[in-house]
């Protein structure tokens, strides 16, 4: 059964998959007719920051917001 607190973790999923989705396709679209490694590099950084930005940093707040809540066992 899923409880109502439970529902974003899809969204979560998708929008993970989406953002390193973009990340490698413009990293393939950059390689194409370049070897300039530094641009690969931006995109890579550009990538993983935003994926904590904005994938971990509201899962951690839920589970913050959970935990203060007492719903949590641990």
């Amino acid at each position: 059964m899923i409880k109502k607190g439970t529902q974003p973790t899809g969204y979560v999923i998708i929008a993970s998959a989406i953002i390193w989705g973009v990340v490698i396709y413009s990293c393939a679209y950059t390689l194409k007719e370049t070897e300039l490694n530094t641009k690969i590099q931006d995109i890579l950084i550009g990538g993983a920051l935003s994926h904590l930005l904005f994938v971990w940093a509201p899962i951690a707040l839920l589970f913050k917001k959970t935990k203060m809540n007492g719903k949590s066992d641990a």
